[in-house]
């Protein structure tokens, strides 16, 4: 312990505390790797959180972002330390336009409300609750603006809200029924053809894929399977 501690006390670079399959932490992550800004990432156990971390953070949660220069500052919620990332680390991604920039930050409030539902759903135990919150789910995503123009959520590169939503796009492929509706109401919907657009373009970039460790899947699948996941189970079926 005292030796990670000595660690975030003497890094240069922003340390970054993390849980391995976190959509929260995945989100900060994905930012860095688009900044090209260089990063440590220190894993804890949620389930026994370390005391110099709840000493650190008050919330308790995880991700936090530690930076010591000129003096150590602890910086905790995903959307706030993405906010800061984004303002401290090469150009803006959040646009200069007031009413813009607060259309953007809604639907970044709005995405983290998807990540808990899609963690709801992977913590169904049964087949009648998973239909219950996947057509909540789907009802939902479809909410979200897609712009059938670009590959990405405001342009050709990737913003914040990007960053925000990739988590839940990543965990799309534990989910391939969702996927399915989603391509048959694509047939006769151009929006929702537009979003299956997004979502590959999204979880194909290389700053979404570096985002996790290589044996992401496995302690993903593992972590859930805990708790007889419904939908982890039928995909190993």
């Amino acid at each position: 312990m005292n030796d990670i501690v000595q660690q975030i006390k003497s890094s240069e670079q922003p340390i970054l505390v993390s849980f391995p399959i976190c959509p929260f932490v995945q989100r900060s992550a994905i930012l860095l790797n688009i900044k090209q800004q260089s990063y440590q990432r220190i894993n804890i156990d949620l389930a026994d959180k370390p005391q110099w971390y709840l000493r650190m953070v008050p919330t308790g949660k995880v991700p936090a972002l530690v930076i010591n220069q000129p003096q150590q500052e602890v910086i905790f919620e995903s959307a706030i330390i993405n906010e800061y990332i984004d303002e401290a680390f090469g150009k803006a991604l959040l646009p200069d336009d007031p009413l813009k920039k607060a259309t953007e930050r809604s639907w970044i409030n709005f995405s983290e409300s998807l990540i808990m539902l899609q963690f709801q759903l992977f913590s169904a135990n049964d087949i009648q609750q998973f239909d219950l919150l996947s057509k909540q789910f789907i009802s939902e995503l479809l909410k979200v603006p897609v712009n059938s123009q670009t590959k990405f959520y405001s342009g050709d590169e990737l913003s914040l809200m990007d960053a925000a939503i990739a988590p839940v796009f990543t965990r799309l492929k534990w989910l391939p029924s969702i996927t399915e509706k989603l391509s048959l109401l694509a047939q006769s919907d151009q929006s929702t053809g537009a979003l299956l657009k997004w979502i590959t373009n999204l979880i194909e970039h290389d700053a979404v894929i570096r985002s996790v460790n290589a044996d992401f899947a496995e302690q993903f699948e593992s972590f859930f399977k805990v708790s007889n996941s419904y939908a982890i189970n039928s995909v190993a079926a």
